[in-house]
């Protein structure tokens, strides 16, 4: 198996995108990555990682915004903001 395909690395690269450098929010995406990142699809994997590549400000906006409007962002990304809210 070529090492760049390994799940297991890629998990762990993934779970150091994950520390962001507030609590709260590492909290949040950590939990993601732990409870549902390996059981989701390959789509909603993919937004997750597009999710850990944009700013951390930017992160924060799109988790902490009430309601139920989002903002202008994918559809695949809105699924992954919903489960880790809820």
């Amino acid at each position: 198996m070529n090492p760049d395909q390994d799940p297991n690395r890629e998990f762990q690269r993934l779970r150091w995108q994950c520390r962001r450098g507030t609590r709260e929010l590492d909290l949040i995406l950590m939990g993601y990555l732990e409870n549902c990142y390996r059981q989701a699809p390959a789509e909603e994997q993919a937004a997750f990682c597009r999710l850990l590549n944009r700013p951390d400000p930017e992160i924060e906006h799109l988790l902490w915004v009430q309601g139920t409007g989002f903002p202008a962002v994918e559809a695949r990304l809105i699924e992954v903001l919903r489960m880790m809210r809820g």
